[in-house]
């Protein structure tokens, strides 16, 4: 069974990096939204401010 199971081990590996890789990708995109939410808002409020 575990000599059945080596050939999978490296797809497995990748099917993660991948997996990782695109969960990065999107947490930096959110992190990027929110940040341009935040300033935008902040902005605003600094607008009714004056």
């Amino acid at each position: 069974m575990l000599l059945d199971r080596n050939p999978d081990y490296s797809n497995n590996t990748l099917k993660l990096i991948a997996f990782h890789t695109s969960i990065s990708s999107l947490f930096i995109l959110i992190h990027i939204f929110i940040g341009k939410l935040l300033f935008w808002l902040f902005f605003d409020s600094q607008k009714w401010l004056i």
